[in-house]
């Protein structure tokens, strides 16, 4: 999920809209495929119920930092 999200912002935030093939630039025409590989990361966390573990230590964290 990490790289599909870092390849996302590449793209995003490249000086061309991914024009020039002869560069390391990410061509636009695979944005629908970056978003769909997102999509489906982000489905199987909620449905491993990990993303409902990460919240709690999230938060867990949050509230210890807030005591502090």
């Amino acid at each position: 999920m990490t790289e599909a999200v870092n390849r996302l912002i590449k793209m995003t935030t490249q000086k061309t809209a991914g024009q020039r093939p002869n560069t390391t630039h990410i061509n636009w025409e695979t944005l629908d495929m970056e978003f769909m590989r997102i999509v489906c990361y982000a489905t199987t966390l909620v449905l491993s119920g990990r993303l409902e573990e990460l919240r709690k230590v999230t938060e867990s964290d949050t509230i210890k930092k807030t005591e502090v």
